[in-house]
């Protein structure tokens, strides 16, 4: 969580699910760096399998983009 702004979360130790503006869901889709999320297939959340340890690794950088967007958006304290 960053604030009330959830990164992402894990189901069991196989599933990550990521929420992403749109346009990046989208692009991470098209080109197979993930899938429609597995419940909510139009939303702007992916889901990625972790199904080798190499996966692991791409999870990580997956949530480090959410992270990364997350606070880009973010005001800064103490500034307008």
């Amino acid at each position: 969580m960053l604030g009330k702004r959830e990164l992402g979360h894990i189901h069991g130790d196989r599933l990550v699910d990521i929420p992403f503006p749109k346009p990046v869901r989208d692009q991470l889709v098209s080109s197979g760096q993930a899938e429609p999320h597995h419940i909510l297939p139009n939303s702007g959340w992916i889901s990625y399998f972790l199904r080798t340890e190499a996966d692991v690794d791409h999870a990580i950088e997956l949530m480090r983009t959410s992270f990364d967007l997350a606070t880009a958006k973010r005001p800064v304290k103490g500034l307008p």
